[in-house]
């Protein structure tokens, strides 16, 4: 099973093209102060009893006045009613990597979350030098290359390139359609 699994191309000009009005929106990664930040879209929500619960979800206020991130996310969901029967989004952020900087090795832990969820990249800007590790393959991901990465494999990205990488991250699960 190979841990890129490539779904469709979409055309994600007009909201490359709108990220230079939303730079000042991206936050440093505590995680990793070497140079990743990220805009948060949706996330779970503050307090919730139950961290895992995917009920738990809420979009941003910084995502909310975003036609063009709207209308891509409206797309992918389109993607999932086709091939799939529908999805359901969990996280959904923009990840930004800076020139010369790397993301640490990440390994989703056997959770609730991790088990029902999926991610899903979708390049925006990128270089020939930008790419990203899963367990033990590599891939550069093109500009509107909507692929699945395997999580669990293990994931990391390196960006030797000249200028940022940003990619759409969007976890999904299948929708659970009620029985007649």
């Amino acid at each position: 099973m190979t841990n890129f699994v490539p779904i469709a191309f979409l055309d994600t000009f007009e909201l490359a093209a709108s990220l230079r009005r939303r730079m000042g929106a991206f936050v440093l990664d505590p995680l990793d102060m070497l140079g990743p930040r990220c805009l948060k879209v949706r996330g779970p929500r503050t307090g919730a009893d139950d961290p895992d619960d995917d009920l738990a979800f809420v979009a941003y206020k910084d995502a909310a006045n975003w036609p063009e991130l709207r209308a891509t996310l409206g797309r992918i969901s389109r993607i999932g009613e086709a091939t799939i029967g529908g999805v359901e989004f969990g996280r959904v952020f923009l990840e930004l990597l800076m020139p010369a900087t790397r993301l640490p090795w990440d390994v989703l832990v056997e959770d609730r979350y991790s088990e029902r969820f999926s991610r899903l990249h979708l390049p925006l800007r990128t270089n020939p030098a930008a790419i990203v590790y899963a367990g033990t393959e590599q891939m550069h991901l093109l500009p509107g290359q909507l692929t699945i990465v395997n999580q669990r494999a293990g994931v990391s990205a390196v960006n030797l390139g000249e200028w940022p990488r940003i990619h759409l991250v969007v976890d999904f699960k299948r929708k659970e359609h009620a029985a007649p």
